[in-house]
This record gives C-alpha cells, sequence and structure tokens, in this order.
C-alpha cells in the first residue's frame, strides 16, 4: 500500500467545542469518510489526527494519512477531478498526492463542515531536507597585502 502524509487546520465555529471534542468528531467523520469511499469501490484506510498545534486564531492543526492499493490510487484520481487537475498543477505530487486531495475534497472535507468544523485546504507533508556537504571555507594566500609588497 502507498502511504501519503498530509496536513491541514481546523477551524471549530462552535466555540463549546474543546480539543477532546474536535479530536472524537475528526475520528468519526474519518470513519464515515473510509466507509463510503469503500462503499464506493475505493481500497483506503485513512488516519487523521490532531497535531496539538496551532495554525491562527482558533485553528488546530490536524494531519491526514492515507493508505491506498496502488490500483485504487488510480481509481480514486479518476473520479475526482480537482485531484487530477491540482497534480498537474504541480499542488500535490504524483498520483498519490493526487488520491490524497480527491479522498479529503469527496468525502472528509464535506462532513467536517457538516460537524460545523471548516478545513482549510490540504497540504502535502514537506520533503525531508536534503543534506549538503559544507564546503570548506578556502583559505587566502598568505603574503598578499601592503607588506607582501616590500622589498
Amino acid at each position: 500500500m502507498d502511504q501519503e502524509t498530509y496536513h491541514f487546520t481546523l477551524t471549530p465555529q462552535d466555540s463549546t467545542l474543546d480539543e477532546r471534542r474536535i479530536r472524537e468528531l475528526l475520528e468519526s467523520v474519518t470513519a464515515e469518510a473510509v466507509e463510503q469511499a469503500m462503499k464506493d469501490g475505493d481500497e483506503v484506510e485513512a488516519k487523521t489526527d490532531l497535531q496539538g498545534g496551532f495554525g491562527g486564531v482558533g485553528e488546530i492543526a490536524a494531519v491526514l494519512i492515507l493508505l491506498a492499493k496502488s490500483g485504487a490510487v488510480a481509481k480514486v484520481v479518476a473520479t475526482a477531478e480537482a485531484g487530477a487537475a491540482l497534480a498537474a498543477k504541480g499542488l500535490v505530487e504524483g498520483a498519490s498526492g493526487a488520491a490524497g486531495k480527491a479522498f479529503f475534497d469527496k468525502y472528509l472535507k464535506p462532513r467536517l463542515i457538516k460537524k460545523n468544523i471548516l478545513p482549510s485546504d490540504l497540504q502535502g507533508a514537506p520533503s525531508p531536507p536534503k543534506t549538503t556537504a559544507k564546503v570548506p571555507k578556502a583559505e587566502g594566500k598568505k603574503g598578499k597585502g601592503r607588506r607582501a609588497n616590500r622589498p
């Protein structure tokens, strides 16, 4: 199975919702979304969780981990025009990225909105940092200067 990780923020519109309740709603909505995707013939598994950080006033950081069989990735992409268009634009990388975006837009986002929790746009997880070898500083040649020109 291919695994993709995505980040987004949630903005609860109900001020009585605390982090525990938002976490519960996110879990139940994710389960409903996976169930519907499976009914539609998409072989996917998804997990969501809160990261505990705040993205702004009233925003809570969240993460979506999508597991899909290789064939299911192509099917999810084919059934979601938005996911394919975003992959073509390079906003979410590759077919798996388009599948994650499609799952989010088609199944997860509408359910969150019905629960009065507004999700941000989905962002792919950042690539691991590239390591570069440190280039040692070139040492200057000694003897170049005013004194070097003296006889």
